[in-house]
C-alpha cells in the first residue's frame, strides 16, 4: 500500500512539473512570436529557432494565422519528423471571453498514455484602446480595450527522457521501500512476539481453566500491565476453587449441621451394600426421628429449633464409632450407617441412641426440653434386600417405634413382619400406576346451604387395579406416604383435575374442584412452581381450585407451609383445612392459617346426632370458624336430620352420601348425581 501511494503521489507530480515547466515555455514562445506576427516577416522565426534549440525537449512548433489554418512559421525537431500531429481548430477558443483571451489561456493535451508526449495550444492576442478615449482613459475600464487574437502557437513537448529517468528513479525509491517495510516489519515482529509472550503464556493456563481445571497457577512474568492481568486471573483462579470448594460441600454436606445430606448418604449406603456383599458382611442402618422437635420450634422460633438440630448433630457423632456415618436426612430425621454390626449390635447401637436422647437435655431461653426420639433399624446382609429396600425397611421400623408410643426403637425383620412385605408390593403396585396412568379421579358434590355460587365437587383419587377393580385411597396412600410416593400421587391428582376443569369450561360448565394434598408436598421445595406450570398449560381459572390439607399436615409444618399457601393464593388459588377438629392444637392455629374454608371432621358429624359433646364439640367450630372469617364445610352428611341441624349451626357447605356419592359422571358430562326430592335448596346449587 505504501508502494502504491509513492508511486500514484510520484506520477502525479511529474506531471505537475512537465505542465508548469511547458507553461512558462509557452508565455515566453507568446513574448519572442509577437514581432513574427506583427511583421509577418518569417526572418523573424530566427530568434524563436535559437531559443527553442536550446531545449530538446520541443518535437515540433507551428505558429498558426489568425485564421488558425496557415502556418505562419513552423519547427519540427528530426527526432519526431514521423510525429503525427493533430490538425489545429481555432474554434476551440470561441468560448474564451475577452479577459481570458488578453491573459493568454493555454489548453495541456496529452497525446499519449504515458505521459512522455504533451501538446499545448495558445492564443495569441494583441491588446489597444479605442482612439476617441485617449485622453480620458481608465486604467481599470477594461471596455476602453480592444482584444484581437492575431494567431495560434502550437507546440508539442517531448518528456520521455526526462520521465523514463524519473521512473527508474521511483523503481529505485520503491524497492528501498520494499526492503525498508519488510525489515520493519520483520523487526517489529520480532518485537511484538517478545513482547506479547507473556500473554502467549496465559493461553495453556486459561484453555485448562475453561476446560474445568482450577488446579493452574499463571506466572508473573512481563511488564506491570501483564503482572496485574496474572494476578488477577490467579485471583480469579482462586475464587473459582473457593466457590467450587463450597458447592461441593453444599452438595454433599448438610449447610445446618455439617452432616452429609441424603443425597451423598445414599452414595455411601450403595457402597456399603457393595461391601457387604463383596465381604459377605453385615451392617445395620438407623433412621432417627426427633418427638419433640416441632414443639420446641413453634414455642421458641426456627432459630431455637436450628440450634436443636446442631446440638442433636453433635451428639450423634460423639455416639457413634469413628467408621460410623451420620446424616441429616431433612428436617428433624436422621440417619446412621453402622459397618460390620450384626443383629446384636445394631439392637445396643439403637438401645443407646435412645438413652443418649433420653439423657440429652436442651437449654433454651432460660427453659428446659426433653428431647425424645424413635429409632428404626435395619441389617444390611448381603443376601438379601437392596440398599434402598434396607433404606425403606428402616424408615418402616421407625414409623413402628413411634406408632408404639415413642422414644423407643424398633428393629425390622423380615420373617416377622408379612405387613412390610405386603407394603413393599403395594409400593410396586403404585409406581406401575404412576407409570401406566392407572389412577382415576372420582367427585363428590359439595353444596352450599343457601342459593347462589358456582357447583362445588372434591376430587377424589381411585387406583385402577390388577383386574380393573377400583382401589380406595385408604389401601394404598399410607404405603405410598411411607415409600415417598405421595408427592408423585399427588402431582397427578393436580394434573388431572386442571384438565378435567378445562373440559368442562370448554362444555360451558363452570365449577369448582377440592383437590386433596399430602403433607409430603408441603416439604417439597418446588411445590409452588410445580403447581403454576401446570395451571399455565390449562385454560382455567385458579379461583376453580381449592387445595385442602390435613390438619395435621397443615400444622406439622405451620411455617413452611403458610409460606407457600400464601404464594399460591396470590395466583387465585384457595385452601380447605380438611379433618379440622381431629388435631390438639385446631383452634390455636386457625386464626393465622391461611385457608378460606373448613372442613370439619367427618367422624364428629357421623355422631351429632347421638353424643351432645360432639354437638357440643361440632357447634364450637362452626362458631371459632366463622369468627375467624372462615367457611364451613359439613363433611359425612348421612342424612336430612343431620343436615338440618348442621344448617341451624351456620355451616355454609354440605358433603356426605345424603347429598350424593362419589361419581365420575360429572367429568364425562353425564346427568348430575340426583338429589334427595326433599333437598331442595341443595338441588338448586347442583348445577
Amino acid at each position: 500500500m505504501a508502494v502504491t501511494g509513492f508511486w500514484i503521489i510520484s506520477s502525479n507530480a511529474i506531471q505537475n512539473t512537465f505542465e508548469q515547466q511547458a507553461g512558462q515555455w509557452m508565455n515566453k514562445l507568446d513574448e519572442l512570436s509577437t514581432p513574427l506576427y506583427v511583421s509577418q516577416d518569417i526572418n523573424e522565426f530566427t530568434a524563436i529557432e535559437n531559443y527553442i534549440n536550446n531545449y530538446s525537449e520541443v518535437s515540433y512548433l507551428k505558429f498558426y494565422k489568425a485564421d488558425g489554418v496557415g502556418v505562419l512559421a513552423e519547427y519540427i525537431a528530426s527526432s519526431s519528423a514521423d510525429l503525427d500531429v493533430p490538425v489545429f481548430n481555432k474554434s476551440v477558443f470561441d468560448d474564451f471571453t475577452r479577459t481570458e483571451l488578453k491573459n493568454g489561456r493555454a489548453i495541456s493535451n496529452v497525446i499519449t498514455v504515458q505521459h512522455s508526449l504533451m501538446r499545448m495550444i495558445a492564443p495569441v492576442s494583441i491588446v489597444s484602446m479605442r482612439a476617441d478615449e485617449m485622453l480620458d482613459f481608465d486604467m481599470d475600464d477594461s471596455a476602453a480595450e480592444s482584444v484581437e487574437v492575431i494567431g495560434y502557437i502550437d507546440m508539442g513537448l517531448d518528456f520521455s527522457s526526462h520521465q523514463s529517468h524519473l521512473v527508474d528513479n521511483i523503481i529505485k525509491g520503491s524497492f528501498f521501500f520494499a526492503i525498508l517495510f519488510c525489515i520493519a516489519a520483520v523487526i517489529g515482529r520480532q518485537l511484538t512476539t517478545n513482547a506479547l509472550k507473556p500473554l502467549l503464556d496465559l493461553r495453556e493456563p486459561l484453555n485448562r481453566l475453561a476446560q474445568g481445571d482450577t488446579d493452574v497457577w499463571v506466572s508473573k512474568n512481563g511488564d506491570e500491565e501483564i503482572v496485574a492481568i496474572s494476578n488477577a486471573l490467579n485471583a480469579t483462579i482462586n475464587a473459582i476453587k473457593g466457590r467450587d470448594a463450597e458447592l461441593r460441600r453444599l452438595a454433599d454436606y448438610d449447610a445446618l449441621t455439617g452432616l452429609i445430606n441424603k443425597r451423598s448418604f445414599n452414595n455411601l449406603l450403595e457402597q456399603e451394600k457393595q461391601r457387604v456383599v463383596k465381604e459377605k458382611d453385615k451392617s445395620a442402618l438407623f433412621f432417627i426421628d426427633l418427638d419433640q422437635f416441632k414443639y420446641v420450634n413453634d414455642t421458641l422460633g426456627h432459630a431455637s429449633g436450628d440450634r436443636l438440630l446442631v446440638q442433636i448433630a453433635e451428639l450423634l457423632k460423639k455416639r457413634m464409632r469413628t467408621d460410623d456415618v451420620v446424616c441429616r436426612l431433612g428436617g428433624d430425621e436422621f440417619a446412621v450407617l453402622a459397618k460390620s454390626v450384626d443383629k446384636s449390635g445394631a439392637i445396643e447401637i439403637a438401645n443407646s441412641i435412645v438413652k443418649s436422647m433420653y439423657d440429652f437435655l436442651f437449654i433454651e431461653q432460660g427453659k428446659t426440653f426433653n428431647i425424645y426420639c424413635s429409632v428404626g433399624a435395619a441389617l444390611i446382609e448381603a443376601d438379601k434386600q437392596s440398599a434402598e429396600e434396607a433404606f425403606s425397611n428402616a424408615d418402616m421400623a421407625c414409623y413402628n417405634a413411634k406408632s408404639q408410643g415413642r422414644n423407643r426403637f424398633h428393629l425390622y425383620e423380615a420373617q416377622a413382619n408379612d405387613e412390610n412385605k405386603l407394603d413393599i408390593g403395594w409400593s410396586h403396585r403404585i409406581a406401575e400406576a404412576l407409570a401406566n396412568d392407572k389412577f382415576v379421579l372420582h367427585y363428590q358434590p359439595i353444596v352450599g346451604v343457601e342459593e347462589g355460587g358456582i357447583p362445588s365437587y372434591e376430587a377424589l383419587l381411585r387406583m385402577i387395579g390388577e383386574e380393573g377393580e377400583l382401589v380406595p385411597p385408604n389401601l394404598f396412600i399410607p404405603v405410598a406416604e411411607r415409600f415417598g410416593l405421595a408427592t408423585e400421587i399427588d402431582y397427578w391428582v393436580i394434573r388431572h383435575s386442571m384438565k378435567a376443569l378445562e373440559a368442562l369450561n370448554n362444555e360451558g360448565r363452570r365449577v369448582r374442584f377440592y383437590v386433596n394434598l399430602s403433607g409430603q408436598l408441603l416439604v417439597d421445595p418446588d411445590f409452588v412452581n410445580r403447581v403454576v406450570r401446570t395451571f399455565n398449560e390449562y385454560d382455567i381459572d385458579a379461583s376453580q381450585v381449592v387445595f385442602e390439607l390435613t390438619e395435621r399436615a397443615a400444622v406439622g409444618n405451620i411455617y413452611n407451609a403458610s409460606q407457600k399457601m400464601v404464594r399460591l393464593q396470590s395466583y387465585g388459588f384457595q385452601f380447605a383445612v380438611d379433618d379440622f377438629g381431629s388435631g390438639f392444637s385446631s383452634f390455636s392455629y386457625l386464626k393465622n392459617m391461611p385457608v378460606e374454608y373448613v372442613k370439619i371432621e367427618g367422624e364428629f358429624v357421623e355422631r351429632i346426632l347421638e353424643d351432645k359433646i360432639d354437638r357440643a364439640l361440632v357447634k364450637s367450630m362452626v362458631d371459632i370458624a366463622k369468627a375467624c372469617g372462615k367457611k364451613v364445610v359439613a363433611e359425612y352428611v348421612g342424612d336430612q336430620e343431620t343436615y338440618d341441624l348442621l344448617k341451624s349451626y351456620g355451616i355454609d357447605y354440605a358433603q356426605g352420601f345424603f347429598i350424593a356419592k362419589p361419581s365420575a359422571d360429572v367429568v364425562r358430562g353425564n346427568t348430575d348425581p340426583v338429589l334427595p326430592e326433599n333437598v331442595t335448596a341443595l338441588k338448586t346449587h347442583q348445577g
